[in-house]
């Protein structure tokens, strides 16, 4: 059994959430937990579930994947007060799904490698640089 974790919550985004909204919440979340912004605190482990988050949501099909364990999630602690955690975290789950189980687990390791997060957080920068430059190179003949 794994502990649930609701990547959504962690992210501070609502259920379900599209692709840039994702995206968006990660580099929000990162910037603000990311150890070297924080010198004072450790946020090495916050920053560790925000990474986690991302890598599972950020794929198309592990997020679907996750949806549907995330719902029967919900269905099966409905009772319980699922959403009364306020850092995404539950009791032990047993993930219906291998494929998703592995999914998370993997992620998980990735997010213990600070080397993974900034390779995270170089490639939607330069993501970002692209896009903007594309955007600049367009407009600049209007």
């Amino acid at each position: 059994m794994t502990m649930f974790k609701d990547y959504y919550l962690i992210l501070g985004i609502s259920y379900p959430s599209t692709p840039e909204e994702i995206k968006t919440a990660f580099r929000r979340q990162a910037k603000r937990w990311h150890p070297d912004h924080n010198p004072e605190m450790d946020t090495t482990s916050k920053m560790q579930d925000i990474v986690e988050a991302y890598s599972i949501l950020k794929n198309e099909e592990s997020r679907r994947l996750y949806n549907y364990e995330y719902e029967q999630f919900v269905k099966k602690n409905a009772s319980k007060d699922a959403h009364a955690s306020t850092d995404g975290y539950y009791a032990e789950y047993d993930f219906t799904n291998q494929n998703i189980k592995e999914n998370v687990e993997n992620a998980r390791n990735k997010a213990k490698d600070r080397n993974y997060w900034d390779e995270l957080l170089t490639g939607l920068k330069n993501n970002a640089n692209t896009a903007v430059k594309g955007a600049w190179n367009e407009m600049k003949y209007y």
